[in-house]
């Protein structure tokens, strides 16, 4: 089931439910029959209640039969007291279904409560007020100002203060309603002093609100004889509007509090202030929309928001959304004003927009909502003059019943009379209420033909603008074309000059990359003379050691060579020779060496590679290598290094090194012990 129809189901269980609560209700109540026999005060008041809930289900059939009953026993008993109070309670039953029938049993509770005296004054005062509200709501202000004078005097002689502030508060608005706003001023004061008195915070909030809007809408003259500067009108609207809004505050009142938020909309926009007015008509909107039970306000704040969008902030879309929701929610709780106002204001929206026919059709429908509002309006009037009329009527019938006689007959007969000059003159009303509509049809046909022709001088100035913007284009596209032509050529000697730039751009790198070539070339030229000049050093100094060691002992092998040959050399002196000839090649050998690493370190350059070397290992090598030497040297070289004895360092030169020292040792010598300082791990 979709959301919708479950609501629906939801709100029709809880109707029926309550119909048949109060369904239930009648019939215990018509239960308890038999037990009211006699014709007493209690069965009044069963009657009462029986009437009452007949009346909450609408049977205003039996509401007539069972009030005429109580009304009945009542002047029997003699009772005006209970008589009023029954008058009074039916006339609440039609309040607002019947006018006539409320204000005729109004009058007659008053009338029975007069007669009552002093023991009755609350029902008279009592229906005086509702008497007086229901004449306010047709627009009968002198009525409702006269009978709620009378419920004031009534109350003030009991001293019912609570009931003379609500007098006061309403009559405050029936003088503002009058025009009279100096006496409704007066009596708004009164009512804010009591309410303040009694700290009723909800009723301040209502008197600052009636103030307020008084003190905006009052003129200069006004202003002025109640003792206010024009100048303040808006500083003192302000202060009542503030202070009302911290009392409804206070009272919790939604309403109230979104109706002081429209207050403050209405202030800032006749101070020219559409921000903040815009803010606060928002902020009512949105109070009113969450009471389903104040749709009107709700409607109303719709409309000013509308149409502030339009009037003031020109802005057509925002105040579109608004008007059609005002013009939906006012068709639908059929609240004709309203609906005159969104259905105008939708036509000056369309007609800002130039759309003359939407423009024409919501002014239509406008002129037909003002008809059916100037139609009602008229049938109240005639209504007010009909309850009078037939109140007096009913009155001196009520008086002729009593008296019968001839001369109440005749008066009959003049009333009756009375009665077709009323009608007579009702329709003279009528008759005038149909010219008036003449006129209205005249009015709209004339506004339909401004409108007519207002769309046909748009239609030809929409053509003109339309041969111009041709022009116009016809214009642009010449200077355009020319444009076209000035770019293409601004374009072939861009890509000149860019061609041109990127040539030079081109040699320049050119020329620094041969330069920087040039420049290196040079440098590698100088390096490799530099070192070839290093080399010429090296290679003379390895001729000059060669030619001056090297000499010698091949000198000293030639000439052994030659007395080889010649057999000259005995096996002693030839052992002797061999002996000094190896000596010979190996000291030969060992400077070979030591001149060929030479050579080679300042040649190449001497680059060590560090290691952790095993010292012990390595003079064990070079004793191993060097023993025959030794022995013949009679030499011996005692390796006390550990075995775990480590230096960091290049192997080869310290193999070198430790080569050299063992091989110049002195043949004196017995036996050398080394120490060398070692590092361990």
């Amino acid at each position: 089931m979709k959301p919708a129809g479950l609501l629906l189901l939801v709100i029709f269980l809880f109707c029926l439910n309550s119909g048949n609560a109060q369904q239930r209700r009648l019939d215990s109540l018509l239960a308890l029959r038999p037990q009211y026999p006699k014709d007493d005060s209690l069965k009044v008041i069963y009657l009462k209640d029986v009437f009452r809930a007949y009346a909450s289900l609408r049977n205003y059939t039996k509401v007539s039969l069972y009030a005429d009953s109580a009304v009945k026993i009542a002047r029997a008993l003699s009772n005006q007291k209970l008589l009023a109070y029954i008058y009074q309670r039916i006339a609440l039953i039609y309040h607002v279904t019947d006018r006539l029938q409320a204000i005729t049993n109004y009058r007659q509770s008053i009338e029975a409560a007069h007669e009552a005296g002093a023991v009755a004054i609350k029902t008279e005062a009592g229906s005086y007020l509702n008497l007086g509200a229901l004449y306010q709501g047709i627009g009968d202000f002198p009525a409702s100002l006269d009978a709620h004078e009378r419920a004031l005097a009534l109350y003030a002689s009991i001293g019912d203060k609570d009931e003379m502030v609500s007098c006061y508060m309403n009559i405050a608005n029936i003088y503002n309603g009058m025009q009279q706003r100096v006496k409704a001023i007066s009596y708004g004061r009164k009512a804010l002093d009591a309410f303040e008195a009694g700290k009723s915070y909800r009723g301040m909030a209502v008197a600052y609100d009636v103030l307020g809007s008084i003190y905006l809408s009052a003129t200069t003259e006004e202003l002025t004889l109640v003792g206010i500067l024009p100048e303040n009108r808006f500083r003192l609207a302000g202060e009542m509007f503030e202070k009302g809004m911290k009392a409804a505050r206070i009272a919790e009142d939604i309403g109230l509090i979104a109706s002081f938020n429209t207050d403050f909309g209405r202030l800032n926009e006749m101070m020219g202030k559409n921000e903040p007015a815009l803010q606060y008509f928002l902020q009512a909107q949105e109070l009113s929309s969450d009471r389903e039970n104040d749709q009107e306000a709700y409607l109303d704040n719709l409309v000013l928001t509308g149409v502030f969008y339009l009037k003031k902030l020109k802005n057509v879309e925002k105040a579109k959304q608004y008007l059609y929701e005002a013009l939906d929610l006012s068709k639908k709780i059929a609240r004709l004003p309203s609906q005159q106002d969104a259905l105008t204001a939708l036509s000056d929206l369309h007609e800002s927009n130039r759309n003359f026919d939407s423009a024409l059709y919501y002014f239509r429908n406008a002129i037909v909502v003002r008809d059916h509002i100037s139609s009602e309006e008229r049938e109240n009037e005639i209504t007010r003059k009909q309850l009078k009329m037939d109140f007096e009527m009913k009155k001196r019938e009520y008086k002729e019943t009593q008296l019968l006689t001839d001369a109440k007959l005749k008066q009959q007969v003049l009333l009756a009379r009375e009665r077709e000059q009323e009608l007579l003159l009702r329709k003279q009303q009528l008759e005038i209420s149909n010219k008036e509509k003449s006129l209205q049809r005249l009015l709209f046909l004339q506004k339909q033909a401004e409108l007519e022709a207002q769309k046909k001088a748009q239609a030809s100035q929409l053509v003109q603008e339309h041969l111009k913007a041709e022009y116009d284009k016809k214009i642009r596209d010449q200077q355009i074309d020319v444009q076209n032509v000035a770019i293409t050529a601004n374009r072939r000697v861009s890509f000149f000059l860019g061609a041109l730039a990127v040539i030079v751009l081109a040699v320049a790198v050119f020329i620094f990359k041969s330069r920087m070539k040039t420049v290196k070339l040079n440098r590698l030229v100088s390096k490799q003379k530099s070192e070839l000049e290093e080399l010429v050093k090296v290679k003379d100094k390895i001729f000059s050691i060669v030619s001056h060691d090297m000499r010698a002992p091949i000198s000293n092998l030639v000439a052994f060579g030659s007395l080889l040959e010649e057999g000259e050399i005995g096996q002693e002196k030839l052992a002797k020779y061999i002996d000094q000839v190896k000596g010979t090649l190996d000291h030969t050998s060992s400077m070979m060496e030591n001149m060929l690493n030479w050579s080679a370190s300042q040649m190449q350059g001497f680059t060590p590679v560090t290691e952790h070397v095993f010292l012990n290992k390595i003079v064990a090598d070079v004793i191993a290598g060097l023993e025959p030497a030794l022995q013949k040297k009679k030499l011996e070289l005692d390796n006390r290094l550990q075995s775990d004895a480590v230096v960091i360092g290049d192997s080869n030169m310290i193999e070198l090194i430790i080569r050299n020292w063992a091989r110049t040792v002195p043949s004196r010598l017995v036996m050398v012990t080394v120490a060398v300082p070692i590092m361990r791990n």
